[in-house]
């Protein structure tokens, strides 16, 4: 039986758990250890790391829109990784010598790699079997990673805290490239789809929903790192992670009951509750070890996390050329919220030592604006709507790009005086392919590859891979 669920899926499951396990850990130490470390001598460090994040997340989620033939995996994950190993000295020397400069060089390196991963990560996931393996992935390496941050020492060293972040940033890259070679291999054909009439993201108006959903709740989670902060480190307990875990559980194990009801919309209720309990209780709890309203604040937003990976994953399936411009997007808002929450909750802290009674006003008000935004915003919003709106994109569409592009390349071949090898090897450059990739599939050494396509790049009068996907992606409609 084992054996049967491991050759099902079960061993990506596990990739995923782990590779999730550490993305939440590079959240953690970074919030609880470099973040409080850089406060005393440059306080906004925190906030301008995020929105290096929400850049970086922008910037996939646009090329994946306009230009997915660039996404090689492959080569930008050899490119992240070198990054991420020189950010973990970079950080390291800007930490001891408290230098602001070097600090923001070493975090934007940091946001580069921790969104590359994730990205990665969101690729590999979308081929999970079931919605109850992404469940069980997700909920386990987030729960792993909070069991394992509190068995660890606090106040680790400088050197030990900085290569950490960079370390764990890297592994899901490493844990995810294989399984997600596949996907990007399709992404890359988005723009051959989208000139073949696929469905893209413009098209699903009610995707701007979960985009808004992402802001909302990044807000109520910088609120709860701020909130309380101990040492300007987050308040954590061992509490919410234990709850975590239980709803996890009742999840994976009562799937036949949820999938009835719509599994993303209950948690999607459970977290709003959670939330706004949260929010009424926080004036109830403004000492440093009073943690109610940080442990329920950040329990709604742990499950509108796996909300939202199961929103991701499900439109990956149906749709997988709207993965990355959504995740883009939604990891963009989601940024920018986290920044927007986390001023506030200091904003409060700051008004607990000079005015108490304002501090109560500060939480009112957010409680305020989040139901208020929930009711007028909300009310008719369901999450399996935004899944059921997006079209299916099945396998003999996608067959039906790679028919088009072995079409034009062998008509290019025909115009331009292209031999049968050089037709098939254009074949496998429009498709994303790399030299090393056909090398092996043609059973040729690196260099007559290199010496093809030297001659292809002649022939089609082009200078570079993206100008030789250009020309073969072009619609009969553009060639005219």
């Amino acid at each position: 039986m084992l054996r049967q669920w491991w050759d099902d899926g079960g061993r990506l499951v596990l990739r995923c758990a782990l590779a999730m396990f550490f993305i939440s850990l590079t959240g953690t130490v970074l919030n609880a250890e470099v973040y409080s470390s850089i406060a005393p001598y440059f306080g906004i460090g925190r906030e301008i790391s995020t929105l290096f994040t929400a850049l970086v997340f922008i910037t996939i989620g646009f090329i994946a829109h306009k230009k997915p033939s660039v996404l090689d995996v492959r080569l930008i994950s050899i490119v992240v990784i070198a990054i991420l190993l020189m950010a973990g000295f970079l950080l390291t020397l800007a930490l001891e010598l408290k230098n602001p400069l070097f600090v923001l060089v070493g975090l934007f390196c940091r946001a580069i790699g921790s969104a590359w991963g994730i990205t990665v990560f969101s690729v590999a996931l979308a081929g999970l079997p079931s919605a109850r393996s992404v469940l069980a992935a997700v909920g386990v390496g987030m729960i792993a990673s909070d069991i394992v941050w509190h068995l660890m020492p606090t106040h680790m060293p400088l050197m030990a805290a900085s290569f950490l972040v960079m370390v764990c940033a890297a592994l899901p890259i490493v844990l995810m490239y294989r399984p997600s070679e596949a996907g990007f291999h399709t992404i890359r054909q988005s723009a051959t789809a989208s000139s073949l009439g696929v469905p893209g993201v413009a098209q699903f108006a009610s995707l701007r929903s979960l985009v808004l959903c992402m802001l909302l709740f990044g807000i109520a989670a910088g609120y709860a790192l701020t909130l309380n902060e101990q040492g300007d480190a987050p308040v954590e307990t061992i509490v919410e992670t234990i709850l975590f875990a239980g709803i996890v559980v009742v999840l994976v194990a009562g799937d036949a009951h949820t999938k009835r009801e719509g599994r993303e919309d209950l948690l999607f209720s459970l977290a709003v509750l959670l939330i706004i309990a949260g929010f009424l209780i926080a004036p109830l709890s403004f000492e440093p070890d009073a943690a109610v309203a940080n442990v329920l604040l950040r329990l709604g937003r742990s499950c509108f996390d796996l909300i939202i990976w199961l929103v991701l994953t499900a439109l990956g399936r149906r749709n997988i050329f709207l993965l990355l411009p959504v995740l883009g997007l939604a990891r963009c808002m989601n940024s920018i919220g986290v920044d927007i929450g986390a001023t506030a909750g200091r904003v409060t802290d700051m008004l607990l030592v000079q005015a108490p009674d304002s501090a109560g006003t500060v939480t009112a008000l957010l409680v305020f604006a989040f139901i208020a935004f929930l009711w007028l915003g909300f009310r008719d919003f369901r999450f399996s709507r935004v899944i059921n709106d997006v079209e299916i994109v099945n396998e003999p569409e996608i067959s039906r790009i790679g028919d088009y592009l072995e079409h034009r390349c062998h008509t290019l071949g025909q115009e331009r005086g292209l031999t049968e090898r050089e037709v098939e090897i254009l074949s496998l450059l429009a498709q994303g392919r790399d030299g090393k990739f056909i090398a092996e599939r043609y059973v040729l050494s690196y260099n007559t590859v290199k010496t093809h396509i030297k001659h292809i790049y002649q022939k089609l009068d082009v200078h570079s891979r993206q100008e030789l996907i250009d020309t073969v992606s072009v619609s009969k409609g553009e060639e005219g």
